[in-house]
């Protein structure tokens, strides 16, 4: 696996969200560009700011409930982070009622 070092086609602007701003991106065998959030990333955060959210429709992708909690599906990365999603299982969809935990938005900066 190799790191990509140039950004292709990227805004000329940059938002904190953004995973090229937090990660290496590693291209693997099948010329797939992607981030490998279990080995670089570690949240510790205080359980005070720790929500728990109830999918509300019979199927969601977490860029959908990214959207629905924080207004963009930006943050999906993170809230797979916090509920310990596998990257096998990135797809799959919650179902209606499943908890969600995520942080509240009043401790994102």
């Amino acid at each position: 696996m190799k790191k990509k070092d140039v950004y292709d086609n990227i805004p000329g602007y940059w938002k904190t969200t953004d995973l090229e701003n937090l990660f290496d991106i590693n291209q693997d065998s099948r010329e797939m560009y992607g981030f490998n959030l279990n080995e670089n990333l570690y949240i510790d955060v205080p359980e005070s700011a720790i929500r728990i959210y109830d999918c509300q429709y019979a199927e969601m992708h977490w860029p959908l409930i990214s959207y629905t909690l924080y207004g963009t599906t930006r943050l999906a990365w993170l809230l797979m982070k916090l509920n310990g999603v596998k990257a096998e299982d990135t797809f799959l969809p919650k179902r209606s009622a499943d908890p969600i935990k995520y942080i509240g938005k009043e401790y994102l900066a």
